[in-house]
């Protein structure tokens, strides 16, 4: 499958989670939420980290430009469900590291996410001011906290949980 060049971030044009998924089971990387926000107001660092990882339309916006483009069959991939579906795939044999976030809010979906799969491994929780694409003020992107923390964890999977989209707020 070959991404997408919309404006200067590119993204793949997956017609549906399962698609997604079937691309990430075969390629590694980083999966990221691309909108119209990102499309339109990117810098070269997060071109950098969109571009060789894997992007995927979250939003309208980047979906009608898939279309502007000749990929009809594109659709909005909500990131909220997307972690779910992964979460259920793997919970059974890969563990979780979620990062974002105020404690409260990690604390709840740990007890969420353990009620609804039961057995989860989830090696740990930050609270870090982290959003790995958020064009506000409030969050820069660490990837020293991020890797060693989950590397030290032993995470398989690292979710962030902290909103990467916004353009501002805490």
């Amino acid at each position: 499958m070959k991404r997408i060049k919309l404006n200067r971030v590119e993204a793949f044009p997956f017609t549906s989670a399962d698609d997604l998924m079937e691309y990430v089971d075969k390629h590694k990387g980083i999966l990221v939420a691309v909108n119209a926000e990102k499309i339109l107001h990117s810098t070269p660092e997060t071109e950098s980290i969109i571009n060789g990882n894997i992007g995927y339309c979250d939003g309208v916006g980047a979906v009608k430009a898939m279309h502007q483009k000749g990929f009809k069959d594109v659709k909005k991939i909500a990131g909220c469900e997307l972690w779910l579906k992964i979460i259920a795939k793997y919970y059974t044999t890969k563990s979780f590291y979620l990062v974002g976030g105020k404690q409260e809010v990690i604390d709840e979906t740990v007890t969420k996410l353990k009620k609804e799969f039961e057995g989860i491994n989830i090696v740990a929780g930050d609270n870090v001011a982290l959003a790995l694409f958020n064009f506000g003020d409030h969050y820069k992107y660490d990837a020293d906290i991020t890797v060693n923390s989950a590397v030290g964890a032993k995470g398989n999977l690292e979710l962030v949980t902290a909103d990467s989209g916004s353009t501002g707020g805490n």
